[in-house]
């Protein structure tokens, strides 16, 4: 435990380590420990260490146990379709021209 804010995690169970950033702008609830019942947002997750959003009320200890639901960047590539392959319902829009795109001069004809 580095800090209220970010910390490292172990899943139960024997799973295997998470893959880097599966956890990001996901939830954590806690269901032991001190800082049970709360639910905390995700900022960060990489090589097995969470940074969360806000701190923790309490600084969590070893053994505390949460749930956790995979974060979604609102990305349709690396969230929608390969984390979760839901590509179907992705509501983003991810081809929308940009302001700098709509502004910009026209390249000359060659």
């Amino acid at each position: 435990v580095t800090s209220r804010r970010q910390f490292a995690i172990v899943r139960s169970g024997g799973g295997g380590a998470l893959a880097d950033d599966w956890l990001a702008e996901g939830l954590l609830t806690f269901g032991t420990g001190p800082n049970a019942g709360h639910i905390a947002k995700v900022r960060s997750h990489a090589s097995g260490v969470v940074v969360l959003a806000t701190d923790l009320p309490y600084l969590p200890v070893l053994g505390d146990e949460f749930d956790a639901l995979a974060g979604c960047r609102k990305r349709l590539d690396e969230d929608c379709a390969t984390k979760f392959s839901n590509e179907r319902r992705f509501q983003g829009e991810p081809h929308r021209p940009t302001i700098d795109s709509l502004t910009s001069s026209p390249e000359p004809a060659a």
